[in-house]
């Protein structure tokens, strides 16, 4: 099968995002179930909403697919939450 079969094509723009004020909304997690593995084996991923400290959100950085190496994988910071 060609390779051009296998591939998509998309442009991304959330509804939410505002180029004046350079911000978007995105959801940080349902809380739903997820299956993981990793070197152990499977597991299903579950975060718990009573164990989430908010406490340090505002002003975290936001990083490029959980990238840390390099000052560029800083895409933004959080400047609110509900």
């Amino acid at each position: 099968m060609p390779l051009d079969d296998l591939t998509r094509a998309a442009v991304i723009s959330p509804a939410s995002f505002d180029a004046e004020a350079r911000t978007v909304e995105f959801t940080m997690t349902t809380f739903a179930p997820v299956p993981r593995r990793d070197g152990r084996g499977a597991y299903v991923e579950q975060l718990d909403p009573a164990a989430l400290d908010t406490s340090g959100l505002i002003g975290a950085p936001l990083l490029n697919s959980h990238r840390t190496g390099a000052a560029a994988d800083v895409i933004g910071v959080i400047t609110a939450f509900r």
